[in-house]
Formats: structure tokens, C-alpha cells, sequence
């Protein structure tokens, strides 16, 4: 098969807007490490952030996530928990809650727009504020 120019730069600006991406999702997941210093305790964050990093790799190298639009409600629900509880032995329930937590923080204080499907695949119930 004859090497495609348009195929290998289309591949490489995915890899670069993967990278992009990952970027952003890590510098993400510091300020969410430094929100849950004020909430929780040591152990507890060390094994929100393990689940974090692990979505990250997930999203970004298994699923080539470019931009928070992409995400699908399966990504970060049930196709991530099987995913990462086969690779470590994890309970569901504890990466539920560390990704729930993780995308209500993306949602409530830095206003990242997620699609209805994702919002309501993790059961996230939104803060809702009334304007006078």
C-alpha cells in the first residue's frame, strides 16, 4: 500500500491535538488535586489522582480524545471502569466516584461543557443557582 502525505499529517496533527489535550486535562487534574487538599485526606486523593491519570491515558491514547466534545457518556462510564478495574483490580464503585467527582469539578468551577449524555451517565446533579 502507497504511503498516504495526507493520511500521516492527518495522524500527526491527531497526535499533536491528542497531546494538547492531555495537557490540559493534566494541568486539570493538579487544581483538582489541590481542591480535594481542602476536603479529604491524604490516602484518599493519592487514589482519586491514580484513577485520574489512568483516565487521561485512557482518554487521550485509547479513545484519541482531542477536546472535552468528544467524550461520550461510555468513555468515562462503563467502557473506562471496565478498562481500569481489568488493569488494577480496583472496585467500580471507587473509580465511579473518583471520575463523578473529577468531571463535577470540570463542570462547576472551571465551566467545561459536557454533553447531557455524560453528565447523566456519571448521575452528576449540578449546582443550580438562582438569578435575581
Amino acid at each position: 500500500m502507497p504511503i498516504n502525505l495526507k493520511t500521516i499529517q492527518a495522524r500527526l496533527d491527531d497526535s499533536a491535538n491528542t497531546g494538547l489535550f492531555r495537557a490540559e486535562l493534566e494541568l486539570y487534574q493538579v487544581q483538582f488535586e489541590a481542591y480535594l487538599l481542602q476536603r479529604l485526606r491524604p490516602r484518599t486523593i493519592r487514589q482519586h489522582m491514580a484513577v485520574i491519570g489512568m483516565l487521561i491515558d485512557y482518554l487521550c491514547w485509547d479513545c484519541q480524545v482531542t477536546d472535552f466534545s468528544q467524550i461520550r457518556r461510555g468513555m468515562v462510564c462503563s467502557q473506562f471502569r471496565h478498562w481500569h478495574c481489568g488493569h488494577t483490580g480496583d472496585l467500580e464503585s471507587q473509580v465511579k466516584t473518583s471520575v463523578k467527582k473529577f468531571f463535577t469539578y470540570l463542570l462547576e468551577c472551571h465551566q467545561i461543557p459536557m454533553g447531557q449524555d455524560v453528565i447523566k451517565g456519571l448521575e452528576i446533579k449540578l449546582k443550580t443557582r438562582v438569578l435575581f
